[in-house]
């Protein structure tokens, strides 16, 4: 697919439509909801569960305030938690090889949710900061 990632509709709803297209009609519909770690996380090792979780209860807990998180995104969220405790493992056993290769994996499965400071962005809320447009930037 070449080009930026098509917006999905509940964050054009959300952010508005100012160039008055109409929304797509028959879109896929996902139930946002809770979702717990996966239950074969009970099989690893104790050192790459705690990282593994630990991501995962920092991911879901801002992916809950976003209302953006349900069982449909299980597997990818078990993904990029999976790619962050590879990059812990690698980094404590000092494998430069491994650690850059499991951040660019982490990093990459990040944007698909707005998680970093480049694509946040393309996630919209509907939450507005107190004080206006500017506030969070002139304190």
């Amino acid at each position: 697919m070449r080009g930026r990632p098509k917006k999905p509709t509940e964050l054009k709803v959300l952010a508005g439509t100012p160039g008055r297209r109409p929304l797509p009609e028959n879109e896929a519909q996902f139930t946002a909801g809770e979702i717990a770690p996966p239950a074969w996380l009970d099989d690893r090792e104790k050192p790459w569960r705690i990282s593994f979780l630990a991501e995962w209860e920092r991911i879901t807990a801002q992916l809950r305030t976003w209302a953006v998180i349900g069982e449909v995104n299980q597997g990818a969220l078990e993904g990029i938690c999976s790619c962050y405790a590879s990059f812990v493992d690698a980094a404590k056993s000092r494998n430069n090889v491994e650690m850059r290769q499991a951040f660019e994996a982490y990093r990459k499965a990040l944007t698909e949710f707005g998680l970093t400071p480049a694509s946040k962005g393309r996630v919209s809320t509907g939450l507005k900061p107190a004080g206006g447009k500017l506030a969070k930037y002139t304190g």
